[in-house]
């Protein structure tokens, strides 16, 4: 939120955007517009401001509504009618908490419903994925590089990123002499033991987790990584220029109408245990059919490349999900958030922290939704 949202402050400069976004739009209209989108562009720099410098007890809520005033700005640019009516202007989730003895974070539920600032978001900058009725913060949290460590060591079960890495020289040899030994190849996060690197040639590899932790062989995990390469989320401007979104892949099924495999899954079948270069895989791991470089699965964090086993949800999506239940941990279980703010929960503890440390992506996400409009 270094530039965009702080710049939308000034109505006279919310005007340039309105005019270049909407050229000929009616005067009172334009005006009443530039208002909103420089009131909600000063609460979000408020609140993340204040969020920054305040205490872990509070910054999780104060991060959350910079998020949610972050998103209306770009909403009221989007729509100068914006809101047309006040079920919009609702957040659009819910959270209920599971009676059980043991709290975990991880575990809590934030509900979707049908409208409000997160539909109305979610509208314009789309997944490639129906909205569910449920979110489940672990997912959320093993969706995000920076987590997906402190996501494996306590809820593997959570895991959807897995390193994309090519082999070293010595791969067939060293995979070779720890199948002889009898050395397990598998660490309690999933991941391989054997060491690769993402530098060189050669194809890519990522853990075969990403395809069983779905309950899915690795030739239809390939089959729906090769079928997502057609289906890219586009650039922001083009989401944010169509209000249809993309649809989901159509053509990520494993098997055609007539019920034959598909020609994606017969060749993922003909590779089963081969590289590309039709070198045998290491143990534990799946060869690419596709470099991750561009894929619309892959994230990349501090110079390393993550692949998901699925279609990630936005970034703003996680973030707003996350913020929302943790802000509504703060505000309405004081007893379980002091636990975790006081390291009493050590597990939630380590979790909130490893989330919150890379916390202005919450809202520099929202900035890049904007990076390619007009000005």
């Amino acid at each position: 939120m270094t530039r965009f949202i702080e710049a939308l402050r000034s109505e006279a400069v919310a005007l340039r955007w309105i005019d270049a976004r909407h050229p000929g739009a009616h005067t009172a209209l334009r005006y009443r517009a530039a208002s909103r989108i420089a009131a909600a562009a000063r609460q979000a720099v408020a609140f993340r401001d204040s969020a920054i410098q305040s205490p872990l007890e509070v910054q999780p809520l104060l991060a959350y509504y910079a998020v949610l005033h972050a998103i209306k700005v770009v909403l009221h640019l989007q729509d100068l009618n914006y809101p047309a009516n006040t079920a919009v202007l609702q957040h659009g989730l819910s959270t209920r908490r599971a009676k059980r003895e043991t709290y975990a974070w991880a575990h809590d539920g934030v509900y979707v419903y049908r409208s409000g600032v997160f539909q109305s978001f979610a509208a314009i900058v789309p997944w490639h994925k129906p909205l569910p009725q449920r979110f489940v913060v672990g997912d959320m949290l093993g969706f995000l590089p920076w987590t997906r460590d402190a996501v494996a060591r306590f809820h593997e079960e959570y895991v959807h990123l897995y390193p994309a890495a090519r082999d070293k020289a010595a791969r067939d040899e060293a995979a070779q002499d720890q199948a002889t030994r009898g050395v397990s190849s598998r660490r309690r996060d999933g991941a391989a033991s054997l060491a690769l690197t993402g530098q060189g040639e050669g194809p890519w590899y990522i853990s075969r987790a990403a395809a069983s932790r779905r309950g899915m062989t690795v030739d239809e995990w390939r089959a729906g990584y090769a079928a997502a390469v057609g289906v890219r989320a586009g650039s922001a401007a083009a989401m944010l220029n169509d209000n249809q979104g993309s649809n989901p892949p159509q053509d990520g099924r494993v098997q055609t109408d007539d019920g034959r495999a598909s020609a994606r899954t017969q060749q993922a079948r003909a590779a089963t245990g081969r590289g590309s270069t039709g070198a045998r895989e290491p143990l534990g791991f799946m060869h690419l059919p596709q470099s991750p470089i561009d894929h619309p699965w892959t994230l990349e964090h501090n110079g390393n490349l993550y692949v998901a086993d699925d279609w990630p949800p936005p970034r703003w999506m996680i973030h707003m999900v996350l913020l929302y239940s943790l802000g509504t941990l703060c505000r309405y279980h004081p007893p379980e958030w002091s636990d975790i703010v006081h390291w009493q929960n050590e597990v939630d503890a380590y979790l909130v922290r490893a989330y919150l440390a890379e916390i202005s992506d919450a809202w520099d996400t929202i900035e890049r939704s904007l990076r390619t409009w007009p000005i």
